[in-house]
């Protein structure tokens, strides 16, 4: 399981550093994807063979399925580390998630999350203080 935070910085040929308390768990070969939100989600590959499998119960001719499989599969990037424990992030990828320098890498469960440090500022504090929060919490069975 995914969890903690760290922040690393990204360079201009787009590639970073992932943690060591990530990169164990994570394994040698992983998904790079674009996220719910404006991320960048990395899953360890046996993850995204599950996430995988939720589309083949989808009809393709189902407006939801189009949607879900163009926005997360069709950003779908095959990665591994480097020698020096770097990954490159594609293009288009860093721009989905508005990636420039500083990166937010944040385990959550079940995968990784790379968001840009002040989209994620802003997003935390719109979505994870006071009612939205506590609201949340409830469906925790804690």
């Amino acid at each position: 399981m995914f969890y903690g935070d760290s922040f690393v910085t990204i360079d201009t040929k787009g590639r970073t550093v992932i943690p060591a308390k990530f990169r164990d768990e994570l394994g040698e070969n992983f998904i790079l994807m674009r996220g719910f939100d404006i991320c960048v989600n990395i899953y360890p590959a046996e993850r995204f063979e599950k996430f995988k499998e939720a589309f083949v119960n989808m009809k393709t001719s189902d407006e939801t399925y189009r949607i879900i499989s163009r926005r997360m599969l069709g950003s779908v990037q095959e990665a591994e580390i480097d020698a020096q424990g770097r990954l490159s992030i594609s293009q288009p990828l860093r721009e989905f998630a508005k990636l420039k320098k500083e990166v937010h890498v944040i385990g959550t469960g079940d995968h990784i999350e790379l968001w840009d440090k002040d989209e994620y500022d802003r997003y935390y504090e719109n979505n994870c203080m006071g009612a939205k929060f506590d609201e949340a919490s409830k469906a925790l069975n804690f």
